[in-house]
């Protein structure tokens, strides 16, 4: 997470960025901000812009995302307020599966924070369900994974 993150677009496009995505309360510029990300070329597939994405916090109501429906390639469901280990927020499966409905299928659904193997197969809608602690937490991740992957 950074602060005004536009000012930052150029560089991790020059770095190699796919796709950049930012927090819904980063800025009152978050469109241009959005259209910034989508005038840069995608590092591996130099035909397509890079993906623009936006993080929904856990306390924004999926609502907030309507203005911004024609400017994104990819909407962050945040299940933990980011720093911060634990169990994701109860009724996240219902708040992704109302972020499928509102985006439509053209814009991917991820999912990150407090993802566990239990949880994963419940979150219908999400293109992408990322894991850190849930994997790593317990030293073997390899176990972790084929657990988790198991429930799917």
């Amino acid at each position: 997470m950074i602060v005004e993150p536009q000012r930052h677009i150029a560089a991790f496009a020059a770095a190699g960025a796919d796709a950049l995505t930012v927090q819904l309360d980063a800025g009152r510029h978050l469109i241009a901000c959005l259209r910034e990300i989508g005038s840069h070329a995608s590092a591996r597939h130099p035909d397509r812009p890079i993906l623009r994405g936006v993080a929904l916090p856990v306390d924004a109501p999926v609502g907030a995302l309507s203005p911004l429906l024609g400017e994104l390639d990819l909407v962050l469901v945040l299940g933990v307020v980011p720093g911060y280990r634990g169990p994701a927020i109860p009724g996240l499966a219902e708040r992704v599966a109302a972020v499928r409905e509102l985006a439509g299928e053209e814009v991917l659904v991820s999912v990150d924070g407090g993802i566990t193997a239990e949880l994963a197969p419940t979150l219908e809608g999400a293109d992408v369900i990322v894991s850190g602690s849930a994997l790593f937490a317990g030293g073997d991740a390899a176990a972790a994974l084929r657990e988790f992957l198991r429930h799917l």
